[in-house]
């Protein structure tokens, strides 16, 4: 019959409807009539739908469907005038036993004269009509076409189900010895096959699966050679295929696109890979989201993880994409609805829209961007259906030129993703025009595939954006580019990362993401009105990193105009990424609005603030410089001791005990030993601390004298010439920083879930690990102003992080918190009492590991009382309100720090001046001397 246009299938419905006119009886002639009802569209009923069905009933009684279509449709038919609604509930009743993958989305009862169509899966009636309007209503059975109205929810099972099945195929055509470039290709290739089988591109429903069923021989060995032959016909136009090719492959249509195009090697097959293939045309495709292939190819064709990447969920790309430009685009869609010109000028402005994602991997950003500006299309032109009527829906008839995916541009390192980010786009843009089909009752396709998306494989943070794509300006660029620490790069990051080192001073130190972003203020340089929004690490906005990345930015005169404060990542991964992320919107215009979005208890909020600083807050910018000591006259932290001794220097609890027994001279060498883990979880731990040993104990102690010859040989292994040296003193530490008078022990690392990093007071006896930091003062009111809200509302914010735990380092968190200026007896009296009054509770609930006992859910209500009685202490010693926001606390803290930088700045200006002055002196007494001679 070849390939139906709406208008074919209307033209053939109203001779259907007259032919069956006058039928009423259901024995004589129902078979017939739904015959000729599936050639209305172009199928031939016995290639889908079987007659007569037998299936169990709910009553475990035999029960025959009229007419089964598996995984689609089932049709009760009865005879003229009989009740409809029973014929449903008799439908329902057959699919109570059916198989999970037979059960069908719709029900069709019929009794000749009248249609009614229901939806299983939206539980609803979609339409009833007579059937001599059936071509008025020949697009509610546009399932029977693969046409599905997608509702782009994402269904992790089934998503994890097609990735396995085509992880499979791909893992025994590998076996078999097809590899490479051919098999990335060929899988991409039967990948856009499976869709378009299962979703209209092909026209007729499940065409693929007939033909490779029932075309090939169950031993495979003729599959290759059909393949190819699909291949062919989906690459030539109809005018120039054969006229004598089999009818079933004529019923291929013509695809183009570059798609199929290229020659490569067929993989030869056998039963077991015919079969594999066969399972996967079964699959039902259409509830395949497009947007999530990249997570089902995460454990197809690439190892993402080793090149930092990780595959965004929806729910994440949104937070891209909305703030960015979606929301804005809704807004106005609502205010022009009403107005036929303000619609027109809405669509020629989305049409205008381009947009790059420079790490695109799969294309997961770009489908779904794509697909949102064609659902807003397809909104815009309901609107002028309503307001213009048919005269809308013949222009679309005739002529429609929307937003196509020539539009999407992206650019890859792996041209297998890119490939399927080809794909990907194709399909959804299929899905669109099929949705706007059935919308305005009118046929739009893009089949032949006349555009294609620009996606390039090259490494982006080599590339000249603004040279590779020529007089394109991207309208908007996003993305999730890859992450990759300084300590996990590989050889080429470590280059790519040396593009850096003109640019921007400390450029080591930071994630390679940042690459991303110094090309995209590159960009934003020539192209002002192009926005950007990322997904990246947190690490970019905390610790050591912040500072170095933004003062580079600013510099360059971006603006954040947006921003999600850190959270942790959800991605389609097979392996969800186990990482804390944020996503930051860019542009070179100064923003008119600014929004901040922050999470608590899983619900996202979103506040309107002045201004967005490197550490995403509502706050100036502060960029803080790593320094040896604290310039507000602190007391000065030092990181712990490191032993360097292969674990001999170290002794377990068990063992001192043991020692307590049999060994009085080296029990009496053994110190508690505190690292973060053991302080916060009240674990014990010892170490020989044998700084000012006695000679003779050694000797006498052989215990002690195994463990320092132990300790010797490890040392003397090393590589490293500086731990061969410490092999001269084996007894002490490699690192010994051990504070000699009580001092406040500060964990280096706590759960941010803590409202407070715990601290105590010990005395000089308890050695600390480097996981730890001493802080050299045992004043009580010291201790107090580091346990306050005040403190921790600094440390939430430029404290470094691992996963989500704070990394409180001495150089950038603790060695620039402004310490208050003047503060009299009074005050830190005030403070010393309710810092007594918490030490006094640990002391009531010490049966309690003090990291518990400040874990929210568990900390007593009276500590928290006394906490709050110290924050309002600390508060009004800043010039606080008791009850002062943390937002508050940290604009209060940084307008201090800038405040003493600008007196630094100031300070270094005069002394330069003074030198200049000094120099000029120097040289005009040298010019006068020359001349006095």
């Amino acid at each position: 019959m070849g390939l139906s246009t709406w208008k074919d299938i209307k033209d053939r419905a109203v001779i259907f409807s007259n032919e069956w006119k006058n039928e009423t009886y259901e024995k004589g002639e129902a078979q017939s009539f739904w015959n000729d009802f599936f050639e209305v569209y172009g199928i031939k009923r016995r290639r889908v739908a079987v007659f007569e069905k037998q299936v169990k009933k709910l009553n475990k009684n035999n029960g025959y469907i009229d007419l089964f279509w598996p995984g689609t449709l089932i049709i009760e038919h009865k005879s003229k005038d009989r009740n409809l609604t029973e014929a449903y509930y008799q439908a329902i009743d057959y699919t109570g036993n059916l198989q999970e993958e037979e059960l069908p989305r719709y029900i069709l009862t019929c009794d000749f004269q009248n249609f009614e169509l229901y939806d299983l899966e939206e539980r609803r009636f979609v339409v009833k009509f007579p059937l001599k309007e059936l071509h008025k209503n020949v697009h509610f059975f546009s399932f029977f076409l693969g046409h599905i109205k997608q509702n782009f929810q994402e269904d992790a099972p089934v998503n994890i189900k097609a990735a396995k099945l085509m992880s499979s195929l791909r893992d025994a055509l590998n076996k078999d010895g097809y590899q490479g470039h051919d098999l990335e290709i060929f899988l991409g290739r039967m990948l856009f096959c499976l869709f378009a089988d299962d979703t209209g591109i092909f026209y007729i429903k499940d065409h693929l699966s007939y033909y490779l069923e029932n075309k090939t021989n169950d031993d495979g060995r003729d599959l290759g050679p059909h393949i190819a032959s699909i291949f062919q016909i989906l690459d030539t136009p109809p005018e120039k295929r054969q006229k004598n090719i089999d009818e079933d492959l004529a019923q291929f249509p013509y695809v183009n696109g570059a798609l199929f195009s290229r020659k490569i090697q067929i993989p030869s097959f056998n039963k077991s890979t015919r079969d594999l293939l066969i399972k996967c045309c079964k699959f039902n495709w259409e509830k395949i989201s497009p947007a999530i292939f990249g997570s089902m190819f995460e454990s197809i064709m690439l190892k993402r993880r080793d090149f930092g990447a990780h595959f965004t969920s929806e729910e994440n790309i949104f937070k891209v994409l909305k703030p960015l430009f979606l929301d804005g685009l809704n807004e106005r869609l609502t205010s022009v609805k009403t107005s036929a010109k303000g619609l027109d000028s809405f669509l020629d402005d989305i049409k205008k829209i381009k947009i790059l994602d420079p790490a695109c991997g799969c294309g997961n950003f770009l489908i779904v961007a794509y697909r949102e500006l064609r659902l807003l299309e397809i909104e815009a032109h309901k609107f002028l259906r309503k307001l213009r009527g048919d005269k809308h829906k013949v222009v679309m008839d005739t002529h429609f030129s929307g937003i196509d995916v020539d539009s999407m541009f992206g650019i890859e390192l792996h041209e297998s993703a890119a490939k399927i980010a080809q794909v990907a786009l194709w399909i959804v843009d299929h899905q669109m025009n099929i949705q706007l089909s059935q919308e305005l009752g009118t046929m739009l396709m893009r089949i032949p595939l006349k555009k294609s998306p620009k996606i390039i494989y090259k490494n982006a943070v080599t590339l000249d954006w603004n040279k590779e794509f020529g007089s394109v300006e991207f309208s908007f660029i996003v993305g999730n580019p890859p992450y990759v620490g300084k300590t996990y790069r590989n050889d080429d990051q470590k280059d790519d990362m040396d593009s850096l080192k003109d640019a921007i001073t400390g450029y080591k130190d930071l994630d390679y993401v940042s690459l991303w972003f110094h090309k995209a203020a590159a960009y934003l340089e020539l192209h002002p009105n192009t926005k950007v929004s990322y997904v990246s690490t947190n690490s970019i906005c905390q610790g050591e990193q912040a500072p170095v990345l933004w003062k580079y930015l600013f510099g360059r005169n971006l603006h954040i105009e947006f921003a999600y404060k850190d959270f942790k990542w959800r991605s389609e991964s097979s392996k969800s990424a186990n990482v804390h992320v944020v996503i930051v919107g860019l542009t070179a215009v100064p923003p008119k609005q600014r929004f901040l979005y922050t999470e608590e208890d899983n619900i996202w909020n979103k506040k309107k603030v002045k201004e967005i600083n490197q550490y995403l807050v509502d706050s100036p910018n502060l960029f803080l410089e790593s320094r040896r000591s604290n310039p507000f006259n602190a007391p000065v932290m030092k990181y712990g001791s490191m032993a360097n001794d292969g674990g001999a220097l170290i002794i377990s609890e068990a063992e001192y005990l043991a020692l307590k027994k049999s060994d009085k001279v080296a029990s009496s060498y053994c110190r508690v030993l505190l690292g973060s883990d053991e302080y916060l979880s009240g674990t014990k731990r010892y170490c020989l601390w044998l700084k000012d040993v006695d000679p003779a104990d050694i000797k006498a102690s052989n215990f002690l004298k195994s463990r320092v010859e132990r300790c010797k040989k490890k040392r003397a292994k090393s590589k490293r010439a500086a731990t061969k040296k410490l092999a001269n003193t084996p007894h002490i530490f490699g690192e010994c920083r051990q504070p000699e008078k009580s001092y406040i022990l500060v964990p280096r690392t706590s759960s941010e879930k803590r409202v407070v990093i715990p601290m105590e007071i010990v005395d000089e006896s308890i050695v600390i690990t480097d996981l730890c930091s001493s802080i050299a003062t045992s004043e009580t009111w010291h201790l107090g102003v580091l346990q306050s809200s005040l403190f921790m509302s600094w440390v939430a914010n430029v404290c470094g992080r691992i996963k989500s735990d704070y990394r409180l380092s001495n150089e950038i968190v603790y060695n620039n918190f402004p310490w208050p200026q003047k503060t009299n007896q009074a005050v830190k009296l005030e403070i010393t009492n309710a810092m007594k009054k918490i030490l006094s509770l640990r002391v009531k609930y010490s049966k309690t590991a003090i990291g518990d006992l400040y874990d929210p859910t568990l900390t007593p209500s009276e500590l928290v009382e006394a906490h709050r009685t110290l924050d309002k202490i600390v508060n009004k010693l800043y010039g606080l309100k008791a009850d002062a926001s943390k937002s508050l606390q940290f604009a209060s803290l940084v307008k201090i720090y800038n405040r003493y930088v600008a007196k630094e700045i100031a300070a270094e200006a005069v002394k330069m001046a003074k030198l200049k002055k000094l120099l000029e002196d120097k040289i005009a007494k040298k010019k006068g001397l020359r001349k006095a001679v």
